[in-house]
């Protein structure tokens, strides 16, 4: 079955359709789309498609990569220093 695009449309009448009380699985099959669509709607862990979505959710790999090899140095830094000083004096 093909994976149909959820339009505002669509998440309107599946919202209106709850607001009436109807049932997820009548919704599910009037309207072609799944009931785990239906359910993440009514629970509100699915947001309309007109609300704008962030480009980058989360940190690109590349700047996530240098954050850990940046304290990965830092801390190879510090082990080296105290190193290079010595054995701590009691």
């Amino acid at each position: 079955m093909a994976r149909r695009k959820l339009t505002v449309d669509r998440y309107a009448e599946i919202e209106r359709r709850l607001a009436e009380g109807r049932g997820v699985r009548e919704i599910a099959r009037a309207l072609g789309c799944s009931r785990r669509l239906v359910r993440e709607i009514r629970s509100g862990l699915k947001g309309s498609p007109a609300i704008a979505k962030p480009l980058f959710s989360r940190p690109r790999r590349r700047a996530r990569l240098r954050s850990a090899v940046t304290s990965r140095y830092g801390l190879l830094q510090k082990c080296v220093a105290s190193a290079l000083r010595g054995p701590r004096s009691q």
